[in-house]
């Protein structure tokens, strides 16, 4: 539940794509909790009475790219963006 209460999408600025997966799974769920809507998104209850393999087609197509979207980066003492891609040069 670290995605839900440590909203790791804040430092990135991609709030608007931490509002879309929350929508996404609330919406698919039928639930208007995020928390109470992934809790049930992944209890056996739930998956066994839907098809699994569209449940978990629906996460990896529809929710897991959104959240790959959020890559980690380093941060200095500062909490600035540490940026090496000089390096590449």
């Amino acid at each position: 539940m670290a995605l839900i209460e440590d909203d790791p999408f804040i430092a990135g600025n991609k709030f608007a794509t931490f509002a879309k997966i929350q929508r996404r799974i609330r919406e698919r769920v039928g639930v208007e909790s995020t928390r109470e809507a992934f809790l049930t998104f992944w209890s056996v209850d739930y998956l066994m009475s839907k098809n699994v393999i569209q449940e978990i087609n629906f996460f990896e197509n529809k929710i897991s790219p959104l959240i790959r979207t959020n890559y980690f980066r380093n941060t200095d003492v500062t909490g600035q963006f540490v940026d090496d891609f000089w390096r590449i040069d």
